[in-house]
């Protein structure tokens, strides 16, 4: 709700050109998506965002699946009052739907994309899940198992997602050297964009506008495009 900002969903870029005009991003369809004057355009697209970075920086796609249920009186017998994090994360009280439910995962599947998985790597990021909350909780584990298993009325469609990583785990946030000038990238948070997509934004708007950096001057260049080359 700002007279500069202007939101467009479910469009995807095919192109992104860059002229003394400014910017300008096609549709798949060949058609003009939208124009600025701007001098800079983000990057900030997660797995999307591969294919307008240079090729030699070292980025990886990583699937993540999850396993989820309803509530129930059944369940909450088996579910704590508070997420559990270690070798991966229960939550157990997520108000997605009446009832609420829980959510556990996720799996790290590397260089993985394809989305819906098959079947044979939906059952298998269960078991994977499954393992993870075996060793987090191992007296919930045994009472939510028909969840995780396959072809049991309580194991609910996989949800899954694609995320981007860099080789060094770390994320990417500055200029896109070797490109047009004003194109900047804010990517590869990986699993950690929740916790990390605040901090890194106030980097680039610092590096834009040369401000002070929110963070030291040494982990600021550990985040930054110009480690890539």
């Amino acid at each position: 709700r700002h007279p500069r900002i202007r939101f467009i969903g479910q469009a995807g870029v095919a192109r992104l050109e860059h002229s003394e005009a400014g910017w300008q991003a096609w549709n798949t369809q060949g058609q003009p998506l939208a124009s600025t004057k701007a001098a800079i355009t983000i990057i900030a697209a997660g797995a999307g965002s591969a294919p307008w970075l240079p090729a030699h920086w070292p980025l990886l796609p990583v699937r993540g699946q999850v396993s989820w249920g309803k509530r129930n009186a059944a369940t909450a017998m088996a579910l704590p009052p508070f997420p559990v994090n270690g070798a991966g994360n229960l939550v157990p009280d997520v108000p997605f739907s009446t009832p609420s439910g829980w959510v556990m995962g996720s799996t790290f599947e590397r260089g993985q994309t394809q989305l819906p998985a098959p079947a044979a790597q939906q059952a298998a990021a269960h078991a994977h899940n499954l393992g993870k909350l075996a060793q987090l909780l191992p007296a919930s584990a045994a009472l939510l198992a028909p969840a995780f298993t396959p072809g049991q009325p309580d194991c609910l469609p996989t949800w899954s997602q694609v995320r981007l990583t860099s080789r060094d785990r770390l994320p990417i946030v500055g200029a896109v050297v070797g490109a047009a000038p004003g194109l900047y990238a804010l990517t590869a948070l990986g699993a950690r964009g929740i916790t990390l997509g605040v901090l890194c934004g106030e980097l680039l708007a610092a590096q834009l506008h040369a401000e002070p950096l929110p963070l030291e001057a040494a982990l600021a260049q550990q985040l930054g495009s110009g480690r890539l080359g």
